[in-house]
């Protein structure tokens, strides 16, 4: 492994320094070279570089924003026995708590991104003689990803597609219904997910409404966090976990209720 990485990193300094560590899906390594520390994360699993790729492009994603912070991908790299490893960049971590509420108004930040770039477009827009070239350039309008991501080990498809329910039924609620009836065959669960379609359907574009609930406005594409917080969990700038936890991308709506969330497409360890 020592070699393999050496060559592919173009590093005569290969020292692994701190503990090996492991997650539910990957194991990770950090390691001095002659550019500076990076982690290494390697599986064995033939789904491995298609898994890793997704997670580089979604830190490339998170780290454009210029909102939380986030490790550089540095390589995907095969390896000889099968499986991959993911080589990105080396931040530590240091007791965070008291940095929280700047973490949550970053994550805050990065959940507007996508809105914010559509609101610049339409004010350069609207200004005689001015292009917004670098908002046209950068702005989703659909919801979805323009590569493939995974839940673990699972594939997620990030289509483009218009609307949020569309999307999250598609492509995240029936693709793990998919699985649960090819693995169990669960005659419950087909019915259930068949009664809760029909309701689904009849969601609007902008999300759903309710008496009970102050109203959603329009649900717009923005990159969000898998499980919030868990993959930049250390995310302020100049610290990130050690481990790295993978992030992938997922499509969600983007309300202004604290229940909304945002999405353009991300999953972790």
């Amino acid at each position: 492994m020592e070699q393999l990485l050496r060559a592919e990193l173009r590093t005569s300094t290969l020292r692994a320094f701190g503990s090996p560590g492991a997650g539910g899906i990957s194991e990770g390594r950090a390691y001095d070279t002659d550019a500076g520390p990076v982690f290494v994360k390697v599986n064995h699993r033939a789904q491995a570089r298609q898994m890793f790729e997704g997670e580089a492009a979604s830190l490339e994603a998170l780290r454009s924003t210029g909102t939380v912070r986030a490790p550089r991908p540095i390589k995907v790299i095969d390896l000889p026995g099968g499986g991959a490893a993911f080589a990105m960049e080396h931040l530590k971590m240091r007791s965070l708590s008291s940095q929280a509420s700047k973490l949550g108004d970053q994550v805050a930040e990065l959940h507007l991104y996508n809105q914010k770039l559509r609101d610049k477009l339409r004010e350069e827009e609207s200004t005689v003689g001015r292009r917004a070239e670098g908002a046209v350039s950068q702005h989703a309008a659909k919801f979805g990803f323009h590569t493939m991501t995974c839940c673990g080990f699972i594939p997620q498809v990030n289509e483009w597609l218009d609307d949020w329910p569309t999307f999250f039924t598609r492509h995240r609620l029936q693709a793990q219904l998919d699985l649960i009836e090819k693995d169990y065959a669960d005659r419950e669960a087909r019915e259930l997910w068949s009664r809760l379609q029909a309701f689904l359907h009849c969601l609007p574009p902008e999300g759903p409404q309710s008496a009970r609930v102050r109203p959603a406005a329009a649900a717009l594409p923005a990159l969000q966090l898998p499980k919030p917080l868990e993959p930049l969990r250390a995310a302020v700038p100049g610290r990130v976990s050690e481990n790295h936890a993978q992030s992938s991308q997922v499509a969600l709506p983007a309300h202004h209720t604290t229940r909304g969330g945002h999405a353009r497409g991300r999953d972790r360890d």
